[in-house]
């Protein structure tokens, strides 16, 4: 039978891990918080002239094309590119494909399962949760046959926006015909 100390040791050796997960937990916190105070001051959706309509298709584009833009020196510079390299790869488990010619890093992701569905969906980071993102000025660019696309502010409720639906439901169906023929 083992004696109360041994028992307090065990519990003792484990307090770094513990320790270790609320800093990360209270990190995360904070980020998440601050970040919802910063849209609310700034009042991004307020002022973009684009809103972001549809839903995920689950075609599995957005993780095997992950894009992120770095400034043109860092990128330039090994030393911050290698710190970046082994932070996505480390800690979102993504897999680095190249740089393209706008210098933006592309990875994909590890946890994307063969039915082009999220293995980590509750768990996905912050990077995935909030994709797509919408720019303060102009439409972000989408990967062809994503679900989601932009209407412009004016033209909600308007043949504007139903001819952009359109358009954009289009684009969609053809690109997914050429996948099945190729």
């Amino acid at each position: 039978m083992k004696s109360f100390f041994s028992h307090f040791w065990t519990l003792i050796k484990r307090l770094p891990a513990f320790f270790l997960w609320v800093f990360a937990f209270m990190a995360g916190m904070m980020i998440y918080y601050s970040d919802r105070l910063a849209a609310y001051l700034l009042k991004h959706q307020n002022r973009t002239e684009y809103l972001l309509k549809g839903g995920c298709a689950q075609t599995g584009q957005c993780c095997q094309a992950i894009a992120l833009e770095l400034p043109k020196s860092w990128v330039a510079s090994p030393k911050i590119r290698r710190f970046f390299l082994l932070f996505y790869q480390k800690v979102f488990n993504f897999h680095f494909l190249g740089v393209n010619e706008a210098s933006w890093l592309i990875f994909e992701c590890h946890y994307l399962r063969p039915n082009q569905t999220c293995g980590i969906y509750p768990f996905r980071p912050k990077l995935c949760r909030e994709f797509p993102l919408i720019p303060f000025k102009g439409h972000g660019r989408l990967h062809k046959g994503c679900g989601f696309w932009f209407a412009k502010k004016s033209d909600l409720g308007g043949f504007g926006e139903k001819l952009a639906q359109q358009m954009h439901e289009k684009e969609r169906e053809d690109y997914l015909r050429s996948l099945k023929a190729s």
